[in-house]
């Protein structure tokens, strides 16, 4: 379905749709044995599901191009973000050792 809605940018290669395999991540009753940050077992789950679909991400994005931007679901940006971040980028990231940069 997602493919039809988008069909010219999947085939340009702009828009990759993947799903992280289920064993990949722990069951529920593996997760929330004690307590982590006052969470229940159920938002513990979900936070370390999270973090497993970032790394599968960042695993399958690293091949794909120079620099890899995560966003979250709820960022709204604002006119100019990307001339922003390039700024940010030359400025202070370019030509200096890094891993990652947080905005």
């Amino acid at each position: 379905v997602i493919v039809v809605v988008v069909t010219d940018e999947v085939e340009a290669g702009r828009l990759h749709v993947i799903h992280a395999p289920e064993r990949l991540y722990p069951r529920r009753e593996e997760v929330g044995r004690q307590m982590k940050f006052g969470d229940p077992p159920v938002r513990q789950w979900w936070r370390a599901k999270q973090n497993l679909d970032y790394a599968f991400l960042m695993w399958y994005a690293a091949g794909l191009s120079d620099f890899y931007m995560q966003l979250e679901d709820d960022v709204q940006v604002v006119p100019g973000f990307m001339r922003k971040v390039r700024e940010f980028l030359r400025d202070r990231v370019f030509g200096k050792p890094w891993v990652m940069v947080s905005f």
